[in-house]
């Protein structure tokens, strides 16, 4: 089951929690933009990404995803744009600095 919270300090960021794994969906307008994926070691490999992502999704069908990557999961988020979980790959990292302000 999913679970979603306000963060306790930053008011654009809602946290997605499933089993075994957790997502930080920073609003922007009609956008949100992916954060701080993560999914346990003991869970990777069972889809519990394309799980979470299909949660997001659902949870907020009218909003476009977007997400930049570490180079160690560009596989992984390749397969959600062409999945349609995500709509828009970043290919430079993405500035969260207005998320403090």
């Amino acid at each position: 089951m999913a679970a979603f919270k306000q963060h306790p300090r930053y008011a654009p960021v809602t946290i997605c929690h499933i089993d075994g794994a957790m997502a930080w969906c920073i609003f922007d307008g009609d956008k949100i933009f992916m954060a701080n994926v993560w999914v346990h070691p003991d869970k990777r490999g069972q889809g519990k990404g394309r799980e979470i992502m299909s949660v997001i999704n659902n949870k907020f069908p009218n909003y476009e995803i977007n997400t930049d990557y570490e180079i160690h999961s560009q596989g992984f988020w390749e397969k959600m744009c062409a999945e349609g979980f995500v709509q828009k790959i970043h290919h430079e990292r993405i500035d969260f600095s207005w998320v403090n302000a």
